[in-house]
C-alpha cells in the first residue's frame, strides 16, 4: 500500500488498484472520509468510468490508518497503517 497525500489530492496504490481523491483533511479528532475513484492496474482492465471509492481512516501524528472500499467490489481493503517518510514494500499483482 502506498499513499501520496498532497495539498490538493491524494493518490493510492493498493492490491493492484490505483485510487485518486481530493486532499485528505482530517477533522479535530483526526478522522477523515473522502470520496474518489479506483481503477484496477493488473489483470483485465475494465473500460468505462472508474468506480467510485471511499477512503476513510484516522491521522495521528505521522501515522495514518486507512481503509478503502470500492463500489461494486465486496472486498474491503485494509486497514493499512502507514508512517510518514517510510517507503512501503512494493506489492506485486497476480
Amino acid at each position: 500500500m502506498a499513499l501520496d497525500a498532497g495539498s490538493s489530492q491524494a493518490t493510492y496504490d493498493f492490491a493492484c488498484e490505483h485510487g485518486v481523491s481530493p486532499a485528505i483533511v482530517p477533522d479535530a479528532s483526526g478522522a477523515f472520509t473522502v470520496q474518489g475513484t479506483a481503477v484496477p492496474t493488473g489483470g483485465a482492465i475494465p473500460t468505462g468510468p472508474a468506480p467510485e471509492a471511499t477512503f476513510s481512516g484516522t491521522v495521528s501524528g505521522d501515522t495514518i490508518t486507512l481503509t478503502i472500499t470500492v463500489s461494486g467490489n465486496p472486498t474491503v481493503f485494509g486497514p493499512f497503517t502507514l508512517a510518514k517518510g517510510v517507503v512501503p514494500e512494493p506489492l506485486g499483482c497476480i
